[in-house]
């Protein structure tokens, strides 16, 4: 018995012993396990940041990816810019020597017209003796223009005269009517007393007032006459300004009188003559002298002239 008790007791010892170990085993493994889980736990949250960065890594390789794109686009484009650009280049550097040789161009033609200037300032020069010539013949056109207004001034104060003198002389004349038709009623009342003496008085009148017809169709002729000097003059005077006036046209636009010598030679001769003529006509009190000038004068323009 006492040794059952005392089995019985050892194996309770041993029990104890081996539920007291299994407990400490116990402890060990939860321990263990709550390590584990603690350590499970710290991998988990290291997996999660691990997933967060590869998303972001994720991320941020597509990103890099795109940003290469765009890169590699925009090499394109710069690539392209720069074959342009290249061939702009090239284009400006065939401009540039097209300008450079038409600058040189440029200047051959500067050079040539600063001489042709030169030559025309020389020319200028040397026709500063025509251009005073010129200046002569103008105011002798003005001078011979002057004489003209002069000598129409006379012919119209002359036609003036003359115009009231016929007046004058038609007063007269229908005076001497009014004492026509008196003689007449006398005549009627005289004839049965004295015939021969009315008859005579009447023819008498008769013969005076056809002398005064008579006057007044010399008057009116001569009247005519010189307004056919007149127009004649005008017509003369008028041909001889147009061509004065052509000929310092052309010495104006071509800065040469081809006939300089002999429009000078005879110019002064034309106005001496012209004023000789104007101041005899105006002092003999007719115009047929000028009228005959003024003829020759045309006749002597409408000459061809023979070439040396």
């Amino acid at each position: 018995m006492e040794q059952n008790l005392h089995a019985s007791a050892v194996e309770s010892q041993e029990f104890a012993a081996k539920a007291a170990e299994s407990d400490a085993r116990w402890r060990d493994v939860t321990h263990m396990m709550e390590c584990q889980a603690t350590s499970v736990a710290e991998a988990q949250v290291k997996l999660h940041q691990m997933q967060a960065q590869v998303e972001l890594a994720q991320a941020e390789a597509a990103r890099v990816a795109a940003n290469a794109q765009v890169e590699r686009a925009d090499v394109g484009a710069l690539q392209d810019d720069v074959a342009k650009y290249k061939h702009l280049a090239t284009a400006l550097e065939k401009n540039k020597a097209l300008l450079l040789a038409e600058r040189d161009e440029l200047k051959q033609t500067i050079a040539i017209a600063h001489d042709k200037v030169n030559q025309v300032k020389r020319a200028k020069l040397s026709s500063h003796q025509d251009k005073s010539a010129a200046s002569s013949l103008e105011k002798k056109l003005r001078d011979v223009e002057a004489a003209l207004r002069d000598t129409k001034a006379a012919m119209e104060q002359e036609r003036a005269d003359w115009d009231r003198k016929h007046v004058a002389w038609e007063r007269k004349v229908a005076e001497r009517d009014v004492k026509v038709d008196a003689m007449a009623k006398d005549l009627q009342q005289m004839r049965s007393a004295a015939p021969t003496v009315v008859v005579k008085e009447v023819v008498t009148s008769n013969n005076n007032n056809k002398a005064l017809e008579g006057e007044v169709e010399r008057l009116t002729h001569v009247v005519a006459q010189k307004d056919q000097e007149i127009q004649l003059l005008q017509q003369t005077v008028h041909r001889e300004c147009m061509e004065r006036t052509s000929m310092l046209e052309k010495m104006r636009s071509a800065k040469i009188l081809p006939d300089m010598v002999t429009t000078h030679g005879s110019s002064p001769h034309l106005v001496d003559e012209r004023g000789e003529n104007d101041h005899g006509g105006n002092n003999g009190g007719g115009g047929g002298g000028l009228a005959s000038f003024y003829e020759k004068l045309r006749k002597k323009k409408a000459r061809p002239k023979t070439k040396a």
